[in-house]
């Protein structure tokens, strides 16, 4: 499928552990004011994120929300960290890319300790009147219960959200797309699904 209709805006956001949360929050939310600003319609926006980055993209939509901007159509989440305080990793000795060693340091510096804070942890913030989430991870991630529990609270929440689970699939495995059938399919699941809610919006 071709959607030829569709850009993509990568923000170049502070990081840490030069700038800790947040930083990348206030960065995101000045490109998408700065996309509304430029004529474009929340409803034609979709927004998406992997890994750090699907938490940031939670995080940035609870930020939009509290200052009423008008929110984008859809998200897409590939294998997001939404709990920074690890209090429920997968306990799976098949993850490949990540380690909780790891994961506590990366945590410590972006949350600085206040690794619960909403902003840091947007599954302990509001998730209620966000738009349609599609979720994707792999099975055999430590983060894999990240992805679990953020689906099953947005819906709690209100707020329409479905979950693939890729059987013996790692941490952000769409970035092996072109040699990796699952990562193809994963990708084109997506684009179908933020095409959907595009059209959708026209209506």
């Amino acid at each position: 499928a071709k959607f030829a209709d569709a850009h993509v805006v990568v923000p170049d956001y502070r990081l840490a552990p030069e700038f800790a949360c947040p930083a990348a929050i206030n960065d995101v939310v000045a490109v998408y004011k700065a996309l509304l600003e430029q004529g474009v319609p929340p409803e034609q926006l979709s927004i998406a994120g992997d890994s750090a980055g699907g938490g940031l993209a939670l995080a940035t939509l609870q930020a939009l929300k509290t200052t009423e901007i008008p929110l984008p159509s859809s998200v897409v989440l590939y294998s997001p960290w939404v709990d920074l305080s690890l209090s429920e990793l997968n306990d799976t000795d098949q993850e490949v890319m990540l380690s909780k060693a790891w994961l506590a340091y990366a945590a410590d510096v972006y949350a600085d300790k206040n690794t619960k804070a909403p902003e840091c942890s947007p599954i302990y913030g509001d998730l209620t009147g966000l738009p349609p989430v599609l979720v994707h991870v792999g099975s055999d991630e430590i983060l894999l219960n990240d992805s679990h529990r953020a689906c099953a609270a947005l819906n709690q929440a209100g707020t329409p959200t479905r979950l693939q689970v890729y059987p013996q699939r790692w941490h952000v495995f769409q970035l092996h797309a072109g040699v990796l059938a699952d990562a193809d399919i994963s990708l084109l699941t997506s684009a179908q699904f933020l095409h959907q809610h595009w059209l959708a919006s026209k209506k």
